[in-house]
């Protein structure tokens, strides 16, 4: 993986970034491309449209990349092992 690859996908384990976040923070310019490359490796990043306003006050549809949450057992799998190791 690249190291622009890494750097997103330690920020976006951080919380949610817009394309312009990713470029303003991370000096990453093709941020969605940099996202293909993460889920083509099998990381789970997820798009969600977001408004947002522009410099002229204008309202505008962007994406914000996020990284699913992802939990290590649900309480009903742990029930499950639970009332199998009884």
């Amino acid at each position: 993986m690249s190291d622009q690859n890494e750097i997103l996908l330690q920020a976006l384990r951080s919380g949610p970034m817009t394309a312009l976040e990713i470029l303003d923070t991370l000096g990453i310019a093709r941020a969605s491309a940099r996202v293909y490359d993460l889920r083509r490796a099998g990381h789970d990043v997820r798009s969600e449209m977001i408004t947002v306003h522009n410099r002229r006050g204008e309202p505008c549809r962007v994406a914000a990349y996020s990284l699913a949450v992802q939990t290590a057992a649900t309480p009903k799998a742990i029930t499950s092992e639970r009332m199998r190791a009884q």
